[in-house]
Formats: C-alpha cells, structure tokens, sequence
C-alpha cells in the first residue's frame, strides 16, 4: 500500500497541492473516492491520479493525514481545477 506519509516532501506537497484545488471546488464529497480520481484525471493532476491508481488506501491517507499534509502547501500551489459536466443518459 502506497502511504503519502513515505512520500518525499516535494512529491507529497504536489499530490496535496492538487488534491486542495479539487476539494476547493466543492463538487464532490471528498470521500467519494472514484469521482476525485475521475475529477483528478479530467483535471490532468497526474501526481494524485498515479498516488491513487492502484488503490483506495492509497488515497484514505490522504484523508487521515490531511491537517498535516496541507501545512505544506503554499497558495500560490494550488493549481486551477475546473469543474467537471456530469451527464446522464438512460
């Protein structure tokens, strides 16, 4: 299992960083695992989409360790995400 905690600082940072400019956006309940990853893919955030691929875990020590996690990252950072159409069809 991949732990955000064994990251180095810079990689942890950018993952942070663009895991921030999603939860900003207010689209999604932040534990709503596979519309983040979605969101994060759509967005081109690779760093958190590769931290996550292969597994929910990956990403709950996000979640676990976010107070920590987020005192890292400056503003200035936190890349633009935009928001994400959702469309439904029967």
């Amino acid at each position: 299992m991949s732990d955000i905690m064994n990251l180095d600082k810079e990689e942890a940072t950018k993952v942070m960083a663009e895991y921030e400019a999603l939860r900003r956006l207010g689209q999604y309940s932040m534990t709503d695992f596979l519309s983040v990853q979605r969101s994060a893919c759509e967005n081109d955030f690779y760093c958190l989409v590769n931290f996550t691929q292969n597994s929910a875990e990956a990403y709950s020590t996000i979640l676990k360790n976010y107070a920590e996690l987020i005192l890292n990252v400056k503003a200035k950072d936190i890349p633009k995400a935009k928001m994400l159409k959702t469309t439904y069809s029967v």
